[in-house]
């Protein structure tokens, strides 16, 4: 369970209870959210299949499994009766309603046990940081993008902020503007941060809950991400910096430190789903069994592209020109993280399907806010460009190895550090950032959110099909079975029925 042991310890079976028990009790609370943690390391939700499509819908990596719902969904030809796609959103909104019943029961106040108190804010700080990943990872698959009309008024998905206990309770919901799906995830976000002021990874002891549990530093990390996709770089920097001047997190000496060792331990991990040999997505639905090769005992369903490869030697290549003759270097990004030019070693445990989902790394959070700092620039140089140019590489230096003609080490930063000469504008800065970002946190699910938020096109890598950032296609479709049950919700563009949204 991603909760981590402590959340665990001594905990009743969550299915063992009745709902009356389950939220009379501070332990059973515990339990409850147990549950809800669980239900978000479900495959279909955020162990694979967000952070999955997120990546095999763009150009770093294609699909080549036996899966037609996976190879539709890569190839942007989406099939209105996709299973997988109705699976997401039925993991989705399962677990949004055991997280809203948590939050209505903490909010009731009716448990009045001497750990309540105490545990209340926490409870409830974790449950909204889960509630809002939910609906902006569904959000963003589920509809246009931020920016597509003014107002942003266009049909984003429906808001869920009760619990249904029981289906004569249930209400079919509407879908609602995707202005007021940021507003409630931004909300939730910033109502966690105050919640959970005095949880950083420590409070909740021990190195398994270190990234797997929301703390006021992820919360921080998650909220910017949310205003990184609708262009809020002012709002971004500030959210960033409180997670640098914690010296919370730091970098691994190699970048596939943080893989290939216990990553519920590593400094970088910011906000992790954990997986266990014990308790794991299963062999046909982790991000282990589609990415690791055969000879790592996965399915090698999942290809790193040409495209992918040529963009990693772009990070060096200009800087490489000013090596003295007989020297050499490596991007261990490429070296130890790509294997046989052909699969990403990230998930390499095929056979146990152990790997943690990454959700957020402390590399991600250097470069968010570099990215902010040379976009809130007013002049370059300057000195939001030169933090900028900083953190850019704290990333970038820290996978460069570099070997002098005698075969001894050299120091990369002599070679590969970028300095204020190195651009001539911040857009400059930008591309470079841009760059570094799609080489460090590839196959990490990021890649199609980076392309719409920038607006550009989305490659399939799977199909060659370039597809516009608010594109139909681009977009997935309600499903069938949801558009069935419920006569309240419309469907997308492009996937046809009177019901369309208007």
């Amino acid at each position: 369970m991603i909760g981590g042991c402590d959340i665990l310890d001594n905990q009743e079976p969550r299915q063992s209870l009745s709902l009356d028990q389950l939220y009379n009790s501070t332990q059973n609370l515990e339990s409850a959210l147990a549950g809800a943690y669980d239900k978000i390391q479900d495959g279909d939700v955020m162990a694979s299949s967000y952070p999955l499509f997120g990546s095999i819908m763009a150009d770093n990596a294609s699909w080549s499994g036996s899966f037609e719902q996976w190879a539709q969904i890569s190839s942007h030809n989406i099939d209105l009766t996709n299973s997988q796609v109705g699976d997401v959103w039925d993991g989705t909104y399962a677990a949004l309603n055991d997280i809203n019943l948590i939050i209505e029961a903490v909010d009731a106040g009716e448990i009045d046990d001497a750990d309540f108190a105490q545990a209340a804010d926490r409870i409830k700080g974790e449950a909204l940081f889960l509630r809002a990943m939910l609906h902006f990872e569904a959000v963003r698959m589920w509809a246009k993008p931020w920016g597509y009309t003014a107002s942003n008024s266009h049909a984003g998905v429906p808001i869920l902020t009760s619990g249904v206990q029981s289906p004569e309770n249930f209400v079919a919901p509407e879908r609602s503007s995707v202005a007021d799906v940021y507003n409630r995830v931004t909300t939730d976000l910033n109502d966690a941060i105050n919640l959970l002021s005095n949880y950083g990874p420590g409070a909740y002891g021990g190195t398994a809950a270190f990234n797997s549990r929301a703390n006021v530093y992820n919360a921080h990390a998650y909220l910017a991400r949310v205003y990184l996709q609708q262009g809020e770089y002012g709002q971004v920097a500030s959210l960033t910096a409180p997670i640098i001047d914690s010296n919370t997190y730091s970098l691994e000496n190699t970048p596939q430190a943080y893989f290939f060792n216990n990553e519920e331990a590593s400094p970088e991990a910011v906000f992790d789903i954990v997986n266990t040999v014990q308790d794991n997505p299963g062999v046909n639905n982790s991000l282990s069994t589609f990415y690791a090769s055969t000879d790592f005992g996965g399915r090698g369903d999942i290809q790193v592209t040409p495209d992918y490869l040529t963009a990693l030697d772009a990070v060096t290549s200009d800087q490489a020109q000013n090596l003295p003759q007989g020297y050499t270097y490596e991007d261990l990004r490429y070296t130890e993280l790509v294997y046989q030019d052909n699969a990403t070693l990230k998930y390499e445990d095929g056979s146990n399907t152990s790997d943690n989902a990454p959700i957020i790394r402390y590399p991600d959070v250097l470069l968010m806010r570099a990215e902010a700092l040379a976009e809130t620039a007013s002049t370059y140089p300057s000195v939001e460009s030169n933090e900028a140019i900083d953190l850019l590489n704290d990333v970038h230096l820290r996978s460069i190895r570099v070997t002098n003609d005698q075969g001894g080490n050299e120091d990369a930063s002599a070679y590969f550090a970028y300095d204020e000469t190195d651009f001539t504008s911040n857009q400059e800065l930008l591309d470079a950032i841009h760059l570094e970002r799609r080489a460090e946190l590839a196959f990490e699910g990021k890649r199609k959110h980076d392309l719409v938020r920038l607006g550009m096109n989305v490659t399939s890598g799977t199909s060659g099909a370039i597809t516009a950032p608010d594109a139909n296609n681009l977009t997935w479709p309600i499903p069938e079975s949801e558009l069935d049950a419920n006569e309240n919700i419309c469907q997308n563009e492009g996937y046809g029925g009177a019901d369309t949204c208007q």
